[in-house]
Order: structure tokens, then C-alpha cells, then sequence
């Protein structure tokens, strides 16, 4: 009888219960699972066997061991086989997403504060060497009154070879234009245009798909009403990652406008 996903998953990292599926993706399956020994509820993500699955697993590994930060989702425990790998992680309420789609825009001071956390994340990341490459609302996880960013599986390094050259990595209406031709030579550019979209998307409970070719006093535009954050956000969905702001003048503008909110 062949193994299934669960029961290798079971194998390969004992001592968790599993209680159900959180989520799916292109590389593995997020369960929702419960520690035995402590009783800690986690979330329980597991990569599927291939070179490049592999590849992806342990860079996330070293990211989220590397970079430790109040709003950087805390990695408990990790580890692999020959065919699979699984990161045992703090298991949130649910995501940021969830929140537009169920609730529609977000007050302006909440979606202004998620979204300096998610800067300050990001900082973090940019410091310790590495580009997210996938920061959308998806990947903003609420802990209470905390935001973390999560997923960290395309996370991009300085020294990283593992991208294929042309690989578009990243969400459609998140993801910079330069991501769509070449995901091996972004920058830290890439994210501050994610910033802006996720703010957007937040702020007004539609999507980002788009906004980079319209002037700032387009209609959809005009649905940020305050000025100087419509400015700000506009600058961050440039087309030339040249023309955006840097991630400091980005967190300064929204705590100007937490200000002013």
C-alpha cells in the first residue's frame, strides 16, 4: 500500500497531532496540528520531496532562524527526510486576507498600523541580507493585536542561485513588473512595491492589479482620500524600482498618516 502525505508527514515528524488541513500550495500542504508534549496548537507546514522543493525548504529554514523579529512569525522546530521537509511554526488566528475578504476595507489606522508592522518586517529581512519576494495579505498573519509577516518560501538572499532565470516568483497585483521578467535580480525595490499594494488593498478592499499604469488622480486612486498617503502609495507602485521610495521613507509616511488618522 502506498504511504499517504499524512502518515509520511506523521513519520518524519513525530510527536504532533494533526487536526485538519489550513491551507495548500504549489510546493506542500499547512496543517493545522497540536504539539503532544507541550499541547502548543502550531501550524505544521510540509514541503514536498524534488530537488528544488528541497532547495526552497531549507532557505526557509535559514531565513526564519536568521531572522528574529516581533513581526517575523516564530519557527518552532523543523526538519526532513529524503523526501519531505516540515517547519513546525506559532499557529495564528488568520490572516490579514481574511479580514478584507469577510469584512471589506479596514479602518484606516488599523490597515496603516498592519502595514507598519509588515515594513518593520520587512526592515528585518532587508537587514539580515534577503528580499521576501511575496509579501501580500495572505502572508500577514494576526496574532491578537499582532501582525507577522510568514512564508518565507521564495525568499530570495544575496547569494542566491536557485531561482531559474526568467522564473516569475511572486502574486499577481503584489508582485513588482521586474519580478514578472526576472525574479534573480530584485531588490529590496520588490517589497516596498508589495507594501504599497498590500496598504492599498487594505485601505480600500480592492485589488492592486493594475494600479501601476494609472496616474494618482485616476478614480481608483482616489479612493485613498488622503492625499499625501495616495502620493506615497502611487510612488511605491512605480514601474522602475529606481523611482520608489526607500523602505524608511515608506515607514515614515505611514506613521505620518497613522498621525493624521
Amino acid at each position: 500500500m502506498t504511504e499517504t502525505h499524512l502518515e509520511r508527514t506523521l513519520r518524519c515528524a513525530p510527536g504532533f497531532r494533526i487536526r485538519g488541513v489550513l491551507g495548500k500550495g504549489g510546493m506542500g500542504l499547512v496543517y493545522d496540528a497540536v504539539h503532544d508534549d507541550t499541547g502548543a496548537s502550531c501550524a505544521l507546514k510540509v514541503v514536498r520531496a524534488g530537488p528544488r522543493g528541497m532547495e526552497r525548504f531549507h532557505r526557509e529554514v535559514r531565513s526564519l532562524v536568521e531572522i528574529r523579529h516581533p513581526n517575523v512569525v516564530d519557527l518552532w522546530a523543523w526538519g526532513s527526510d529524503d523526501a519531505i521537509g516540515w517547519l513546525a511554526m506559532e499557529r495564528a488566528e488568520g490572516t490579514v486576507m481574511d479580514r478584507v475578504r469577510d469584512g471589506g476595507p479596514l479602518p484606516a489606522r488599523i490597515a496603516l498600523r498592519i502595514a507598519m508592522s509588515a515594513a518593520r518586517a520587512a526592515r528585518a529581512i532587508h537587514a539580515a541580507g534577503y528580499v521576501h519576494r511575496d509579501l501580500k495579505l495572505s502572508n500577514l498573519l494576526i496574532f491578537g493585536s499582532v501582525v507577522k509577516v510568514a512564508d518565507f518560501g521564495v525568499v530570495r538572499c544575496d547569494d542566491s542561485s536557485f531561482t531559474k532565470e526568467g522564473t516569475r516568483i511572486g502574486s499577481r497585483g503584489f508582485m513588482a513588473p521586474e519580478q514578472a521578467l526576472s525574479a534573480t535580480t530584485v531588490g529590496p525595490e520588490a517589497d516596498v512595491y508589495a507594501l504599497g499594494a498590500c496598504t492599498y488593498a487594505m485601505l480600500t478592499g480592492k485589488s492592486p492589479v493594475g494600479l501601476e499604469r494609472l496616474e494618482s488622480d485616476h478614480p481608483r486612486w482616489l479612493r485613498v482620500e488622503h492625499g499625501p498617503l495616495r502620493r506615497l502609495l502611487h510612488a511605491c507602485l512605480r514601474p522602475s524600482p529606481g523611482a520608489r521610495p526607500r523602505l524608511s521613507s515608506f515607514l515614515a509616511g505611514i506613521g505620518a498618516s497613522v498621525r493624521a488618522a
